[in-house]
């Protein structure tokens, strides 16, 4: 049985191979980065390991990045895989600021 967190990664597969070449959008569109689809896998695997919910959703940014995403509630949490970084954003509805 197929759990939602091999739904996740079998989707951002997917994904990452239709964005795996430049302009994969029609707008000019950079192409995933090289190796990134492997570290972003890497990663979310350790997550599954650590025992964390599944995301909400795993994009392909314009810009050849990789977003995942997870919203509970009030609460949003974004990482952002670029390059060899990681960016992360929290956000709770009604806070005036994002941490």
């Amino acid at each position: 049985m197929m759990t939602k967190w091999d739904k996740a990664i079998k989707e951002f597969t997917v994904k990452a191979e239709e964005c795996s070449y430049y302009d994969w959008d029609g707008q000019g569109a950079a192409a995933l980065e090289d190796g990134l689809y492997e570290r972003v896998v890497s990663i979310l695997q350790s997550f599954v390991w650590l025992d964390f919910p599944p995301p909400d959703g795993i994009t392909v940014g314009v810009n050849g990045t990789v977003i995942v995403e997870w919203q509970k509630d009030r609460e949003y949490f974004e990482l952002e895989f670029s390059g060899k970084t990681i960016e992360g954003m929290c956000w709770r509805k009604g806070d005036q600021k994002q941490v």
